[in-house]
């Protein structure tokens, strides 16, 4: 019982905090005067691959929630505290005055999405979700954004779709398998699916999916995607760990068709535009003994029998796979899937009718550009694979960043004699993620996680990312020109906020999950200034303070902002090692020439901070 006590309580103070901050700065205006210009720079020590960070970032919520008695976070401890949380009655001031919420920014950043769609009828509408920002809506092609789904809906959405018939209506799937805090049991849990009948407007969950209990026992626990076909108006979802359900009236009564119980960890589906439904499944979790083999699976009867068409230069121990489809020809699609141990593998399927189906490799035809131009799919994070709806050879995937191909990756790059791609072939194929002019590509973000493309121009393209939303006139450019359509999608997911001291000052600023450290101002009404980032990379532990502001990032690094001289530096100790993913820094609240930096049993003092 104690460790659940000090659970609830830690939550509670964190609760408590952030009141703190709303309260204290609600009636406060914006102050041109305290805003930076800080100037744009790129964080010179070394940059951390994918894998250091997802280590890195399991480690830090790891520390932070595991009970140490045991060393081990208590099994669905989030699901327990949030279930106390929301019975409790908060208040503010007294016991009749309730807590008054506003949402102050920032407005100019998104955040990790995976589902975003277009409205058949009309481009303007988009529909998008967060994995943790519920569902959002624009009418204006991504100009701004109003958030539609009710505080108490499940906010972690991982699919969208579209009725093919009944075009009003939408669903949006709920929970992530593979995340931020996968790694350390503490994940984005779904509950089932979520519908609207007026265009996105008011959504509702679907009673049968509803799944709010705290265990991962349900295949409504994590949905991956959903699909209708639009021939015959059959719904299928794909369900880690539990495999391909069918559905004749709109998900409500769901069908097993494809797949076991912890047969397979991952499991794909899509269904072409004749109709022939397409799934994929990788292999199984640790210490489980497959019965139906992993691979690619089509069917021809809606879903009904399937027959194995896995060719067999396919992975023999797959991970996450992506299918893309043909909307120009039907008889084709790809499969990009993650092999495991770092490899990568892209096939393309020619089908005619059962008797007559074509596959070829296409894995060779990846580039590589080294370091940060390495595609890399981390075990599932982010798996995309999508074909241009008029132009059946121009192929687009993506990792970590995005790669284009007007062959369907048939030819094999130019490489140097280490493998490698050399950066003056990078506009024909590297079209987002990270940069290779730049850390990143401008207006684009790295993992990426879905493409959509315009039904009335299919040259224009929506790209969702752990950054938020990018649109592109023209995705055949070289390069591809993107803009930032993020402007109101607050999906943005913090680690640390800090405020100003001084209780005139409307200041803030957070850490943020892969989206640095956003410095802005706020009022009343909710109003933001533009944000800065003042740290990059993954945002950490932050500092808001009279002189100056400190900001960090992944394994402690820290940078220092002077206001009066507008001078930036870094100021980690140098000779500290083995720093937290998060790591904490102090400064004192009487005298700021004085921080501390922890490590280990000691720590690091600065007495000339200023």
């Amino acid at each position: 019982m104690k460790k659940n006590i000090t659970s609830v309580l830690t939550l509670g103070l964190c609760v408590f905090m952030l009141w703190v901050v709303i309260f204290h700065f609600q009636k406060k205006p914006i102050n041109s005067s305290n805003r930076l210009t800080i100037p744009q720079f790129e964080i010179k020590e070394e940059r951390f691959s994918k894998e250091t960070t997802q280590k890195g970032r399991a480690e830090y919520f790891f520390k932070m929630l595991r009970d140490p008695s045991i060393d081990q976070i208590p099994r669905d401890i989030y699901s327990k505290e949030r279930q106390f949380v929301e019975s409790l009655n908060l208040k503010r001031k007294s016991i009749n005055d309730p807590f008054d919420w506003k949402e102050v920014g920032p407005n100019d950043i998104g955040g990790r999405t995976r589902a975003v769609a277009l409205d058949a009828r009309n481009p303007d509408i988009i529909l998008a979700g967060g994995v943790s920002g519920g569902m959002w809506k624009s009418i204006d092609g991504g100009e701004t954004w109003s958030k539609k789904s009710d505080i108490s809906d499940h906010v972690a959405v991982s699919a969208l779709v579209q009725h093919p018939f009944n075009q009003d209506e939408w669903f949006y799937s709920t929970g992530e398998f593979y995340g931020s805090a996968w790694e350390i049991g503490a994940p984005f849990r779904g509950s089932g699916i979520f519908t609207s009948t007026d265009n996105g407007e008011t959504w509702n969950q679907i009673e049968s999916t509803k799944d709010d209990d705290i265990f991962y026992n349900s295949s409504f626990d994590y949905i991956s995607n959903l699909t209708f076909s639009t021939t015959t108006g059959t719904s299928f979802f794909a369900s880690n760990g539990f495999g391909i359900f069918r559905s004749t009236d709109d998900f409500i009564k769901n069908e097993r068709v494809l797949g076991e119980t912890n047969q397979q960890v991952w499991a794909s589906v899509s269904v072409t535009k004749e109709g022939v439904v397409i799934a994929v499944l990788s292999s199984a979790f640790s210490g489980v003994t497959q019965t139906q083999s992993p691979g690619v699976y089509i069917s021809t009867d809606d879903g009904l029998n399937w027959t194995d068409i896995t060719p067999a230069s396919f992975p023999s121990n797959p991970d996450r796979s992506a299918i893309g489809t043909s909307e120009s020809d039907p008889h084709i699609f790809y499969v990009f899937t993650d092999a495991g141990a770092e490899e990568l593998s892209l096939h393309r399927f020619d089908i005619t009718d059962l008797n007559n189906i074509i596959t070829s490799d296409r894995s060779s035809g990846i580039p590589d550009f080294g370091d940060i131009g390495t595609m890399n799919l981390y075990n599932g994070w982010n798996v995309v694979c999508k074909i241009h709806p008029t132009n059946p050879n121009m192929v687009i995937i993506g990792g970590t960043n995005l790669y284009r191909s007007t062959n369907g990756f048939n030819a094999i790059p130019p490489r140097d004699s280490e493998g490698i791609t050399p950066t003056s072939e990078a506009p024909r194929y590297w079209i987002g993620g990270y940069g290779y002019e730049s850390f990143l590509y401008p207006n684009h973000h790295p993992d990426n996680h879905n493409l959509i493309f315009d039904p009335t121009n299919p040259n224009i393209a929506i790209s969702a990312h752990d950054g938020g939303l990018s649109r592109t006139e023209d995705i055949t450019a070289e390069p591809v020109i993107w803009t930032d359509i993020d402007q109101g999608y607050n999906v943005t997911q913090f680690y640390k906020i800090s405020i100003h001291p001084e209780a005139d000052d409307a200041r803030i600023m957070g850490g943020t999950q892969d989206n640095g450290s956003p410095y802005f101002s706020f009022d009343e009404l909710g109003n933001s200034s533009n944000s800065e980032d003042v740290s990059s990379g993954d945002g950490a532990t932050n500092y808001l303070g009279y002189n100056y502001l400190i900001s960090s990032s992944q394994n402690g690094r820290l940078l220092k902002w002077n206001y009066e001289l507008s001078e930036l530096s870094y100021i980690k100790p140098s000779e500290s090692e083995d720093q937290q993913f998060i790591h904490p820094f102090a400064v004192n609240p009487s005298d700021e020439n004085y921080l501390f930096y922890p490590e280990f049993d000691h720590f690091w003092r600065n007495d000339q901070v200023i």
